[in-house]
């Protein structure tokens, strides 16, 4: 295994689940933290983004303050904001 492939060096890798297990925000499923898999994004890539941090990215209130949702202006709907930035992608 190539060093830096692990999953919590990942991109995709969400919340830790337990001692070594981390949720994968790709497939929804359970790794461990030490798997790569084929979905592998370094983390800290120099062009690897995500939505939030693009110029595009907001926050639309379906009728009520407490119905806000994380919304792509560009595309006009809702998304979620620590996904891999598309290729509408502007700082």
């Amino acid at each position: 295994m190539a060093e830096g492939r692990e999953c919590w060096d990942c991109f995709y890798r969400g919340e830790r689940i337990s001692m070594g297990v981390y949720e994968c925000r790709k497939t929804g499923k359970r790794v461990n933290g030490d798997y790569s898999c084929s979905h592998f994004l370094l983390e800290d890539s120099p062009n690897v983004h995500a939505c939030w941090e693009c110029d595009y990215f907001g926050y639309h209130n379906f009728g009520s303050i407490f119905q806000k949702k994380n919304y792509c202006e560009k595309k006009g709907k809702v998304i979620d904001p620590d996904g891999l930035a598309c290729s509408y992608f502007i700082e």
